[in-house]
């Protein structure tokens, strides 16, 4: 691609990047590694996972349940996920609203990480001073929507709209022809995966318990006949 050539805008646009868009891709392209499943293997409940794809398959679906939780939040506020600013990292959740910028990641390093990158590069494709929050933020973080709004308000809506457009833009992070070209969202692929996972762990429950009946109706029946 030449340097300055835009493509398609949608394609380039981060808003249509799901909760961990990059890790999703990342499992799914480990995933490729797996050797496929014997009617014997699926019927038993074996693990399809590659044991490769295995965190970034639990990192994803984390990365979804933070999303989930920041749909929560109402009109004023901008959500955006997977955003990339080089090397290969992303920042997990982009959050523009009343109390500013903040990044979301899974730990205070990241955080503080991602929060740098941001601040610099929506400094300089806005013209203005951007300070972005570092927020750490594990899969398991209750109420996160709530704690967000409780932020003192930094923002109005006016510069919630300016620093939500410069971030949807990805020669914000990238300039074109540079790094990394954007890829489609994986969600069909990696819920197909999702469900295949799930089904193959409820075999394993099935089983499970189809091995506890036989062993209890084992006991039963010696007991049965020990005092028979």
């Amino acid at each position: 691609m030449d340097q300055g050539t835009a493509p398609d805008p949608a394609m380039w646009s981060l808003r249509s990047r799901g909760p961990a868009h990059a890790i999703r891709h990342r499992c799914l392209e480990a995933q490729e590694a797996a050797e496929p499943r014997g009617f014997l293997a699926r019927l038993v409940g074996f693990d399809p996972l590659h044991p490769d794809a295995r965190a970034a398959y639990q990192g994803a679906l984390g990365a979804r349940r933070v999303g989930r939780q920041l749909d929560r939040l109402g009109s004023a506020w901008r959500v955006l996920h997977a955003v990339p600013f080089g090397d290969g990292r992303t920042i997990d959740h982009l959050v523009i609203g009343p109390p500013g910028v903040i990044a979301l990641q899974a730990d205070v390093f990241e955080a503080e990480t991602a929060a740098s990158a941001a601040s610099r590069l929506l400094s300089r494709a806005t013209g203005t001073t951007v300070t972005a929050i570092p927020l750490a933020t594990p899969f398991d973080m209750r109420d996160l929507a709530r704690v967000l709004s409780d932020l003192p308000v930094a923002y109005g809506p006016d510069l919630v709209a300016t620093v939500a457009r410069a971030a949807e833009e990805w020669t914000t992070w990238h300039p074109f022809g540079v790094d990394v070209e954007p890829r489609a969202d994986p969600d069909p692929a990696f819920d197909a995966l999702h469900v295949e996972v799930g089904r193959a762990r409820g075999r394993r429950v099935a089983w499970g318990v189809v091995g506890l009946v036989a062993l209890a109706a084992v006991v039963l029946a010696a007991a049965a006949g020990l005092f028979g």
